[in-house]
């Protein structure tokens, strides 16, 4: 019975270290900083993304990580007004597991609004694996990490907060962005990330 006892236990501890806690999904994030967005710039977007989702969902564990600077193609640019096409961006950003989150400081652009060249701070596939975000428009670089946060929701599979709270992360901007009006995820948005990851539902994948 003893013998039978350390066996049962030892299959138990071995079982646990290998599923996430509660047995939640992890997620893995990459950021990958463009052109003259710099490695120093994008490790306290890291630390300040990573320390975000660590707060608001810790049930969950996201893990953060950095990827050498690279360069966007000219061939994103539209000329009309020089902007970079969000759309191309992340349609040709592919993680090899997890992931990516494009950085730049150029203006980028999608169609939106019926506008063909519509001014962005960030695009990402909802649900899907790929976003790009731009603080080209942010005033406040210190809340730069919530655009980044909010595309990211929209990758793991949120729509926009269905409650229109605008201290919800997930809030549509309505073309008015108030970052430092988001201080948290509304609880509808975070019950329905919690059912995304808690092994019941995943969102699907593009």
């Amino acid at each position: 019975m003893k013998w039978l006892y350390i066996i049962l236990l030892t299959l138990i501890l071995v079982s646990c270290s290998h599923n996430p806690v509660n047995g939640f999904k992890e997620l893995t994030v990459y950021l990958q900083p463009y052109n003259n967005f710099t490695t120093q710039e994008a490790s306290i977007l890291q630390a300040d993304i990573q320390n975000c989702f660590d707060t608001l969902v810790p049930e969950i564990s996201v893990k953060v990580h950095l990827l050498e600077v690279d360069t966007l193609p000219k061939k994103y640019i539209n000329t009309a007004r020089h902007r970079y096409r969000a759309d191309s961006i992340i349609r040709n950003q592919h993680p090899q597991s997890g992931y990516i989150l494009g950085l730049t400081h150029s203006d980028i652009s999608t169609t939106a609004h019926g506008i063909n060249d519509y001014g962005v701070l960030g695009l990402s596939t909802c649900p899907g694996h790929s976003a790009v975000v731009s603080d080209y428009r942010v005033s406040n670089k210190s809340l730069f990490y919530k655009v980044g946060v909010h595309e990211l929701l929209h990758c793991f599979g949120l729509k926009h907060c269905p409650n229109n709270d605008r201290n919800c992360y997930i809030c549509d901007a309505n073309k008015k962005p108030q970052l430092e009006k988001q201080i948290y995820i509304c609880n509808t948005c975070k019950q329905k990330l919690l059912h995304y990851y808690g092994g019941l539902s995943i969102p699907k994948v593009y």
